[in-house]
């Protein structure tokens, strides 16, 4: 991978050079900012979990755009598919086994799905209101999107 390709990817995945330095390649700014501009080389592990962070946003998206083919062909065009939102990185983190490295590709999968799907929108999650509409009932992920099909 050269740098061209590093930064383009960074980009597709949304992070910030900061955010990069910081979460994938746990470097200063500085470094990052060299391997992006070929002054030096950009280490194997680096180059991994970025073209790991690619496959998982896009496994995201093709799961997502398959379920969706198949709601739109049992049932035609819904008026809204709703999808929950992590706006920042502690909401993200609010989830049973996330990982903060994952939350940007994750807000780009989403983007793309709402980009594919004129129908679907995208529902912020809201912390407080979720564990209010929980109710002390179990924390998961199909509550999270039940959640956000109600907003």
């Amino acid at each position: 991978m050269n740098g061209t390709t590093l930064k383009a990817l960074r980009m597709a995945l949304g992070y910030t050079q900061q955010e990069a330095a910081d979460m994938i390649g746990a470097v200063q700014l500085r470094t990052w900012r060299y391997w992006e501009d070929e002054n030096r080389r950009i280490p194997d592990d680096v180059q991994a979990t970025v073209r790991g962070l690619v496959a998982w946003k896009w496994k995201i998206v093709n799961e997502a755009s398959a379920q969706i083919e198949r709601l739109v062909t049992a049932h035609g065009e819904p008026e809204s598919v709703a999808l929950t939102y992590y706006s920042n990185l502690d909401d993200w983190m609010t989830q049973e086994g996330a990982e903060p490295v994952q939350w940007r590709a994750h807000q780009m999968a989403m983007a793309a799905l709402a980009e594919q799907f004129p129908f679907v929108c995208l529902v912020q999650f809201k912390p407080v209101e979720y564990q209010a509409w929980l109710a002390g009932r179990r924390d998961d992920s199909a509550m999270r999107a039940a959640w956000a099909a109600e907003q």
